[in-house]
């Protein structure tokens, strides 16, 4: 693999690879919480991206997850597997994670990724705050192919930073 692969953000990596990182890393002593860091990272790695200046143009932490999972993560970032935020409230959200249909059979594996992968992609969907410079969210997965369901299921919790948004703008207009 090519160093010029991870410093391209529109560079696609199979993900028998991230797989295959993940588990070497896990193997080697590092944490589901370094694995959840490893994905929190990408709000830094795609910060300067179209991406990451389109994110950081919304206006709310809601409308960075329902841009991000919406549209843009399946667009442009995933080719393995679709998302949908399945619901949006002011607090919090579900994203749904499905594979693609053939993909991982033409593969040679029974799922795509591992578990290790997965706590990847919670660290991923607790950063979508960070694009506002805003306090990440908790994210919790509930449903996971690697544990028999048929999709990975993410519950959102981003009350803490719509809550440190809603104060933010508060103190703005108040001066």
């Amino acid at each position: 693999v090519s160093e010029a692969v991870f410093s391209d953000t529109q560079e696609l990596i199979n993900i028998n690879f991230n797989a295959d990182l993940c588990e070497f890393l896990r193997k080697h002593g590092v944490s589901d919480h370094h694995l959840y860091a490893m994905g929190a990272f990408s709000v830094i790695t795609f910060q300067k991206s179209s991406i990451g200046k389109e994110l950081a143009a919304t206006s709310s932490v809601g409308g960075v997850y329902e841009r991000m999972f919406g549209d843009l993560i399946n667009h442009h970032l995933e080719k393995n597997c679709r998302y949908r935020l399945a619901s949006l409230t002011s607090r919090g959200c579900r994203i749904e994670s499905r594979e693609i249909s053939g993909i991982a059979e033409e593969l040679g594996v029974r799922h795509l990724g591992n578990a290790s992968v997965c706590h990847t992609k919670v660290g991923v969907a607790a950063s979508m705050p960070g694009y506002l410079s805003l306090p990440f969210s908790e994210v919790v997965e509930t449903k996971c192919v690697h544990r028999g369901d048929p999709l990975c299921v993410f519950d959102v919790d981003f009350s803490r930073a719509q809550e440190f948004h809603r104060t933010s703008l508060r103190g703005l207009l108040n001066h």
